[in-house]
């Protein structure tokens, strides 16, 4: 019996196959265009089903917008403070700057102690005139990180304060964790705020940069008149420095003249006035609108001050003053 071989060759589909193949073709395209058709009147029938449901559903997301833009109106109010932004922090910020603070202090669990810090932030702008000056995480962070280092027994030294409120808050953060102490608040306070390059022109919160409101601040913050004394002044004359220079301080703030030699000239002062140990917090060391603060830095290390770098939380440097043999001055209470 003979076989009868159907071989393909060159790819081509053998001549017998040719009809089987067309049939299966035509066999497709009747199938699919069939199915489309199936597809398209099943959409058909449900396409004013379908709609009914997104304009519906469009319809509640509008509302529920519309709901929530209502009652971020007034959030957005209680929370702005006569500035470009205002006191809302983010999730991802908060963890960032929990993140920093852990780094610099080593202490780990913050969640409590940051809700408490950040109501207090608010409650102190609320109940102030005026403000805070800084980002939310800067002024955070500064709150927050200062107590957990720390410091030596000892005053509170603060170099430009603006308004007094951080001071007070300070104040407050220290007795939160059991540590009560004393500020020395060293301003020119001549109605506006000085910085490099400012015009002098009124504050974004409209109210003036005055003694009067610095004392009012302070006491508003909780702070006792026991607690703090105010010296209007520049840091960096004589007069004011003899009159903050009777005792040595365990903290201070350096938040002044943000220009190259105005930072020098305050950390060459500080060097002289702190105890061994303490906790210097230099402002806007890492805002790179103010280059002169790390430059000033820098410039009194290597003119042999005794500082060193902990770390950084937002802008802020946290540095620790460590007295050598010829700038070791005693512990001396107010």
């Amino acid at each position: 019996m003979h076989r009868r071989t159907i071989s393909r060759q060159g790819g081509q589909t053998p001549s017998l196959l040719r009809p089987v193949t067309r049939a299966r073709w035509t066999l497709r395209r009747w199938a699919d265009r069939v199915m489309d058709e199936r597809v398209e009147r099943a959409v058909a029938r449900r396409a004013p089903q379908l709609q009914h449901s997104v304009d519906a559903t469009v319809d509640r997301l509008a509302k529920s917008l519309a709901e929530v833009e209502r009652d971020l109106f007034p959030v957005r109010h209680l929370l702005a403070t006569g500035r470009r932004g205002n006191r809302t922090i983010t999730e991802p910020q908060l963890e960032r700057l929990y993140q920093q603070v852990r780094t610099v202090t080593g202490v780990q669990r913050l969640a409590g102690y940051g809700r408490q810090t950040y109501r207090s932030l608010i409650e102190l702008e609320l109940r102030g005139v005026g403000r805070i000056a800084g980002s939310t995480s800067n002024v955070l962070g500064k709150l927050m990180t200062t107590p957990l280092l720390a410091p030596p027994p000892g005053p509170v030294l603060e170099i430009g304060t603006l308004y007094g409120i951080f001071a007070g808050g300070l104040l407050r953060q220290f007795r939160r964790l059991g540590d009560a102490r004393h500020v020395t608040v060293v301003d020119p306070l001549v109605g506006v705020q000085l910085q490099p390059g400012s015009m002098g022109g009124g504050d974004l919160s409209g109210s003036p940069v005055v003694p009067e409101l610095v004392l009012a601040n302070l006491r508003l913050s909780g702070a006792d008149d026991d607690e703090f004394r105010l010296i209007q002044g520049y840091s960096t004359d004589p007069d004011t420095r003899a009159a903050a220079g009777d005792r040595s301080y365990a903290v201070v703030i350096v938040d002044g003249d943000h220009s190259e030699q105005g930072v020098y000239e305050d950390l060459r002062w500080v060097a002289g006035c702190c105890v061994d140990g303490a906790i210097v917090v230099l402002d806007d060391f890492d805002d790179p609108g103010w280059p002169g603060v790390r430059s000033g830095f820098e410039r009194a290390c290597a003119d042999g001050a005794s500082f060193t770098l902990i770390g950084t939380v937002s802008t802020s440097a946290y540095l620790r003053f460590e007295a050598s043999a010829g700038d070791h001055h005693p512990r001396r209470s107010p």
